[in-house]
């Protein structure tokens, strides 16, 4: 939806949960354009929406003018995570369900692991649309990997500490390339249970942005 309303490459992602308990499948999409200029436009570009209630989801794009191929130098970022096919598929955290999450993705880590908290980076590949009967764009599949910098960089344990993102924002300085999103994830918690997970993106030709997810950490009841 993000993906639709930034009409290309999105400088500035943020999506926010405004309600709990979403069923996805009572939901509607729906599109609306904020302010254009000539380099910039951008302001409210979405939101998943309850029929009859308000906004459970909202999007945010900012678009940016694309200046030419050539017309400014490009200038390489960090250093590219190893590809992901020379790593291994990774295990998932155990879950009491068969079918989720962990089996719409294919993740392969590079460094950490689900089972190993810390720092982590992992190669991540939808295995199934995002929504049904629509294809995948480049931008959705970056989306959705940059969303789970919090679980590949888990700095509590999972079996006893929630630890959700309230929101998530993505920054890119280029196109997306590719099926594979690399996410390289770093989490900090505060005793207050205030948390951030700050993530480099990656795809196969090496960086392309960054991620950061503003996290809620409690102990599970």
């Amino acid at each position: 939806m993000v993906a639709a309303a930034a009409g290309g490459l999105g400088a500035d992602e943020f999506a926010g949960f405004q309600e709990e308990g979403v069923d996805a499948a009572a939901e509607v999409g729906e599109v609306e354009v904020g302010r254009e200029g000539a380099g910039v436009g951008g302001g409210p570009a979405g939101g998943l929406v309850e029929e009859g209630a308000q906004p459970a989801v909202v999007a945010r794009a900012l678009r940016v003018r694309v200046a030419g191929d050539g017309l400014v130098p490009a200038v390489a970022e960090g250093p590219r995570l190893p590809p992901p096919g020379s790593l291994a598929q990774s295990p998932f955290y155990a879950v009491p369900w068969e079918r989720g999450y962990h089996t719409a993705m294919e993740m392969r880590f590079a460094e950490g692991g689900f089972t190993e908290p810390g720092p982590g980076a992992c190669w991540m590949r939808m295995r199934v649309p995002l929504v049904e009967g629509e294809p995948v764009g480049a931008l959705d599949r970056v989306l959705v990997a940059a969303d789970s910098g919090n679980g590949i960089s888990a700095a509590v344990d999972f079996g006893r500490y929630v630890f959700v993102n309230s929101d998530l924002t993505v920054h890119l300085h280029r196109h997306p390339a590719g099926e594979w999103v690399g996410v390289q994830a770093r989490t900090s918690v505060d005793p207050a249970g205030i948390g951030l997970a700050d993530s480099v993106l990656h795809d196969e030709k090496g960086p392309l942005g960054r991620g950061a997810q503003s996290l809620f950490v409690a102990p599970r009841a």
